[in-house]
């Protein structure tokens, strides 16, 4: 949390530096307060209630300006900040393939690239890899021939990387590769899946 510049009240004209405030003026009546922030500290709320009264001749309390008033604080360190980016795995076109009905299994992704305030908000690289055969393909989207895949049941991971060189956590989906169609339990309608991570 850093100093703000404001104007010092005692010496109109002179600016001072001060811990920032959500409401200060002598004038104004405040209570009820709420507030939360999230856990690395970089957002802070605050809402509260905030008035101003007079007493009256007749001693009647005469209150005016009242409202909520919300305020949001963002802590920005020189308006950057590399944070990791983030993947999904959008579409896969079968979860079950065999080599006896040979087809092209369709993979498509999609990643974020995280830093604040519009900085490095782009994707330089792609990764898909399989637990059983390894490197796939380094493109945001790729079709592989199930014969191309080893049998077996493949988790299938993809990240993607930013233009700093951080790597996302791994999507993953899982797809089985077997010799025959007959070898899988129940018929299979081959419908596209969505991963939400």
């Amino acid at each position: 949390y850093d100093f703000v510049e404001k104007e010092d009240p005692q010496n109109p004209g002179e600016i001072i530096e001060v811990w920032d405030w959500m409401e200060h003026d002598q004038d104004d009546l405040s209570g009820e307060a709420s507030v939360t922030a999230n856990p690395g500290g970089t957002f802070f709320y605050a809402v509260w209630n905030q008035w101003k009264e007079e007493i009256e001749e007749d001693g009647h309390e005469h209150v005016y300006d009242s409202d909520i008033i919300f305020r949001r604080v963002m802590y920005i360190d020189d308006l950057t900040y590399d944070a990791l980016p983030s993947s999904s795995i959008l579409y896969v076109s079968h979860t079950e393939a065999a080599y006896d009905e040979p087809v092209e299994i369709e993979f498509i992704g999609t990643g974020k690239d995280n830093d604040r305030m519009g900085e490095g908000e782009e994707l330089t690289g792609f990764e898909w890899t399989s637990d059983i055969d390894g490197f796939l393909s380094d493109q945001k989207s790729f079709s592989v021939d199930v014969t191309a895949l080893s049998l077996g049941t493949h988790n299938i991971f993809f990240r993607v990387k930013d233009n700093e060189g951080n790597w996302s956590g791994s999507a993953t989906t899982r797809i089985r590769v077997a010799e025959e169609m007959a070898e899988f339990e129940q018929h299979t309608i081959y419908l596209p899946i969505v991963v939400n991570n």
